[in-house]
């Protein structure tokens, strides 16, 4: 059983977070050319898209039964008023290959449901074969858009794709 639980960033919410990221080699090398930082997790608490605020941005954990297993970073209303953004959607490598994943996307959209979006949008890093192909199976498609991406050690682009969603009744 998966359930999202809603993250404030205490300490020790930041710590266990911070494991995730540690048992995420593959997406920190993809994303900043290098193994997770020691800030990781805190940055998923204190950054937010050029004006959103804090209020606009959900930060949850993923859990398997009562242990964690990944995040998502969730902004409202972002990058229009008609679309919900998913900032990151991360499992541990430890706990891909399970389901998990597709598991915590309907978590979410169940999260997203009232809010009465048209869309869902994320971006994806160019580079990032597996997450397109995830993405994909989940519904969502390339809008055509690409911005440049510049991680620590990394240039790239990154690849927005959408999801079109039911009108909340």
């Amino acid at each position: 059983m998966i359930t999202l639980r809603q993250l404030t960033g205490t300490p020790e919410e930041i710590k266990a977070l911070q494991l995730i990221f540690e048992d995420s080699p593959r997406f920190s090398i993809l994303s900043t050319g290098s193994l997770a930082a020691n800030d990781a997790a805190a940055k998923v608490f204190t950054m937010c898209p050029k004006g959103k605020t804090y209020e606009d941005k959900l930060v949850f954990g993923v859990y398997e039964h009562e242990r964690l297993v990944g995040c998502v970073d969730l902004i409202r209303a972002y990058p229009g008023a008609e679309s919900a953004f998913i900032g990151l959607l991360l499992l541990s490598e430890s706990n891909e290959g399970r389901g998990l994943g597709s598991l915590a996307f309907r978590e979410v959209e169940k999260w997203v449901a009232p809010w009465g979006y048209r869309q869902m949008k994320l971006g994806i890093i160019e580079t990032n074969e597996r997450a397109r192909r995830f993405w994909s199976k989940l519904g969502f498609e390339p809008t055509g858009e690409a911005k440049p991406f510049h991680g620590a050690a990394v240039e790239t682009r990154i690849l927005v794709f959408a999801k079109s969603l039911p009108l909340a009744a």
